[in-house]
């Protein structure tokens, strides 16, 4: 059965989700994939242990960033409107593409354009989600009016979509939506080389990782001398695996696989986003982490850690007064919870769902 999963370019959270649930797929029977996303396909052909036909396309804007921690709201703005609406003649050039590989349902996360295609073939569309990009933009109405027209146009196409599927922490509940575990990626079975392969002895290990938007500067960890540990960074400005003294940073694009790194790594420390709060609670590491305040999903999911998460939050002037040492030292020794081995990803969760409304056996 040939299934096409559309996916969202904001990050690499969304491609990290709809992984794990092509990975589940592939586990509970015989699936061809087509992807559709510009998130890069070194992503998908180190995440996924199986042959996909990959099309690198624009499936939505999501938000246009400055930075790990800063939105570009005036290019995001001009953005929304040279992509939406949707242009006819790109969208049925997605469906006569589809109609040749006689796709049997769409899976999408959170694109529309997957949607809009699903109800033009007629066949079954499945949102899976925590959040919708209308929901994130109506944050920014006050400040910039215009994205109202786009919220308007993406909540009708939402409201197109025949089942939803809402992956826990998320932003809004829907009476229709059907509520599933946090969706993550499962370790590999090359996890326990990771470390040898870094080089990396005795020392505990603080993974440090903005969730697939690239870091510029490391200033604020090179300044850090803990004895004994090893803070690896990931999405360096770096174009090989570079070690200076206790850091080391990994390029961009790497060959390990990031589930690996959060099960070995002692301590994570990352921005609030949902693949990492996901992989994190799937190993109950403890986990230091920057608030975004203006991300509208950072709220939930900084609640979503206070109850379910080992951790707190840092910022900058942590690093400057000496308190990052203290947090550090704070969790970095503390015993993992032993009921992480019940911990089950949602992604088998949509196997079910998949198979309940019969669109798998």
């Amino acid at each position: 059965m040939k299934i096409a999963y559309f996916i969202s370019s904001h990050g690499f959270g969304h491609a990290a989700r709809a992984c794990a649930v092509m990975h589940a797929l592939a586990q509970a029977g015989d699936f061809e994939f087509l992807i559709f996303s510009e998130t890069p396909e070194w992503f998908f052909q180190k995440s996924l242990n199986m042959n996909f036909n990959f099309f690198p396309l624009k499936t939505d804007i999501g938000l246009i960033q400055k930075s790990p921690f800063e939105e570009d709201l005036l290019q995001t703005e001009h953005r929304l409107r040279e992509y939406f609406p949707l242009d006819s003649k790109f969208v049925n050039s997605v469906v006569d593409l589809l109609h040749e590989y006689d796709i049997k349902f769409i899976l999408t996360d959170i694109s529309v354009l997957g949607i809009l295609v699903g109800d033009r073939l007629k066949i079954p569309t499945v949102l899976i989600e925590n959040f919708t990009w209308d929901w994130i933009y109506e944050s920014y109405v006050e400040e910039f009016p215009n994205f109202r027209e786009v919220i308007s146009y993406l909540q009708e196409l939402y409201k197109c979509v025949t089942y939803r599927i809402q992956a826990i922490p998320y932003c809004e509940s829907v009476d229709h939506g059907f509520k599933v575990p946090p969706i993550f990626r499962k370790e590999s079975t090359d996890a326990q080389q990771l470390k040898v392969n870094l080089g990396i002895g005795k020392e505990k290990l603080i993974l440090i990782t903005m969730g697939g938007i690239p870091l510029e500067s490391v200033n604020l960890f090179s300044q850090l001398q803990i004895p004994d540990v090893v803070m690896l960074v990931t999405g360096g400005n770096v174009n090989q695996i570079n070690r200076v003294g206790n850091l080391i940073q990994l390029p961009h694009s790497h060959n390990f696989f990031h589930p690996d790194l959060v099960h070995q790594a002692d301590m994570v420390i990352g921005k609030v986003g949902y693949s990492t709060i996901a992989e994190v609670y799937s190993t109950n590491t403890p986990f230091l982490y920057y608030k975004r305040p203006k991300f509208r999903e950072s709220k939930v999911l900084e609640e979503y850690i206070e109850h379910n998460l080992v951790g707190e939050s840092i910022n900058e002037d942590d690093f400057l007064t000496g308190n990052i040492i203290q947090k550090i030292e704070k969790y970095l020794n503390l015993k993992r919870k032993s009921d992480i081995k019940f911990r089950l990803s949602g992604a088998d969760a949509v196997v079910d769902f998949l198979r309940w409304k019969k669109l798998i056996k």
